[in-house]
């Protein structure tokens, strides 16, 4: 990457960070489902879905970026792992949209402890 036939280490942390995020989420989102399905949890936890589903999104573009560039200097080592990176973050993008978009549709059914209900109050 940047033309001169080395790896970014940037990118490389922007990968492995991301998948670490990956995890916390979903700790955090089984928690909240299963523990505390309150209406600011589940808002929360929708939040923070869209905004990971977008990170993804950026992070394949980034990456299908430097495989292009990896591609144009014949370094073929960085250009394959680019080009995974890259579609796993598609594939990661398009799974973060779905699931966001079912969690708006269906927050209603998910929803089941309402704090404001007389018997919670």
């Amino acid at each position: 990457a940047g033309g001169n036939g080395k790896a970014s280490g940037g990118l490389g942390f922007a990968a492995c960070f991301s998948i670490l995020v990956t995890g916390c989420v979903g700790c955090f989102g089984t928690t909240v489902m299963r523990k505390y399905p309150t209406p600011p949890a589940m808002g929360i936890f929708l939040g923070i879905v869209s905004v990971l589903s977008m990170q993804y999104l950026i992070l394949s573009a980034v990456f299908a970026g430097e495989a292009q560039n990896a591609s144009q200097d014949d370094d073929e080592s960085e250009y394959s792992n680019d080009v995974a990176f890259a579609v796993f973050a598609c594939f990661l993008f398009i799974v973060f949209f779905i699931f966001s978009v079912l969690l708006f549709i269906y927050r209603g059914h998910l929803i089941t402890i309402d704090p404001l209900a007389p018997g919670e109050v």
